[in-house]
């Protein structure tokens, strides 16, 4: 995809490109708000960063090393959110750190709720264990032309993706919601993922993104994981191709850096992808990577793991070696079997035994 106005060179979008999924229809939304009851303005989407690597990190979009003030934070949203759309209030609806605007009055916007507040319930059970200590602010659009319009009003252009996107810098979340719980899971992970783990890699970043956008509840009170969906093919394509440098895929997996994950141009990383079709390879890989860990109950103590040590350990090797028990080598047959098993997807179980 392409992505306008990088801050730096490793400013890249992290979005979801995801068909549609419908999720259950929901409960109704919510209470609006003044800006004049609000803090100031919140700043405008912009191109939105991938998480860098460890030796490029800007600093300036980490979470604050001490607590905000929550509730200002979130009155803030609000405003800024009204001042977004041109309008004196907005209605919105607030789940823990996010605020949830629906920015055109469109069907869409309850069913965005109830997924929101379902996935948000189960993503802190068990599964990441820091709270956002800033909100995020979620446009919700019904309509593809109010989305493209909003695009174009704030950047001068059209939004990046037909999807969604979230930009680290301004914690904003443009997405489209008739593509279902595809766009809202994958970028709600991703501010999650940045008050977590700011020096996640893009490839898990993206990957635990990537893994809820067929999100699955129905295993038990807490329980969120996903399915498989869309890019199995892509993972497919993966195992099926000769063209990785290294003798194990997990092995490149775990080797990629920004540049290499989004198929960037370092000299030109405005320009997006070099190879699309292998930047979605990419992401098939991480996501069924993420997928084969949480079938095994191991994905969330070896993310608090390689975050924990990450000092002494920057491409969590060490962290997979100590939850697996391999190397990421010596797994790679295993992945490979498990996800070589998945066809047909439908016929999956992903309730753990």
């Amino acid at each position: 995809m392409r992505v306008p106005g990088l801050r730096l060179l490793l400013l890249v979008s992290a979005c979801a490109r995801a068909p549609s999924a419908s999720p259950e229809e929901a409960s109704p939304s919510s209470p609006s708000l003044s800006p004049s009851d609000a803090g100031p303005s919140a700043v405008a989407p912009t191109a939105s960063p991938a998480t860098p690597d460890a030796s490029t990190l800007d600093t300036s979009f980490l979470p604050p090393a001490r607590p905000v003030d929550l509730p200002a934070s979130l009155r803030a949203a609000v405003a800024g959110a009204a001042s977004a759309l041109h309008v004196k209030t907005v209605t919105h609806v607030d789940i823990d750190a996010f605020v949830l605007v629906d920015a055109d009055h469109g069907p869409h916007f309850p069913r965005a709720v109830d997924l929101a507040r379902r996935s948000l319930d189960a993503f802190f059970h068990g599964r990441f264990d820091r709270h956002p200590t800033r909100a995020v602010t979620v446009y919700v659009f019904s309509s593809q032309d109010a989305f493209q319009q909003f695009c174009a009003g704030r950047t001068h252009g059209p939004c990046p993706t037909t999807f969604g996107e979230y930009d680290r810098v301004s914690r904003v979340i443009v997405m489209h919601a008739t593509r279902g719980a595809e766009t809202l899971n994958h970028e709600m992970v991703h501010p999650l993922v940045q008050e977590s783990f700011p020096r996640a890699p893009a490839w898990l970043d993206e990957g635990v993104a990537a893994l809820y956008e067929a999100p699955v509840f129905s295993c038990g009170k807490g329980f969120i994981t996903g399915i498989s969906n869309w890019r199995y093919p892509d993972v497919k394509a993966v195992l099926d191709s000769s063209e990785e440098a290294t003798p194990t895929r997990l092995d490149a997996l775990f080797a990629m850096d920004t540049f290499t994950f989004l198929t960037l141009d370092p000299a030109h990383p405005e320009a997006g992808p070099t190879d699309p079709a292998k930047e979605n390879r990419h992401y098939g890989l991480s996501r069924y990577f993420v997928q084969w860990l949480d079938r095994q109950g191991r994905l969330w103590p070896f993310f608090r793991a390689w975050r924990d040590g990450i000092a002494t350990d920057p491409t969590g090797e060490k962290a997979f070696a100590a939850v697996v028990g391999r190397t990421p080598g010596q797994a790679d047959a295993d992945w490979e079997t498990y996800v070589r098993g998945l066809a047909p997807p439908a016929a999956e179980n992903p309730c753990p035994p």
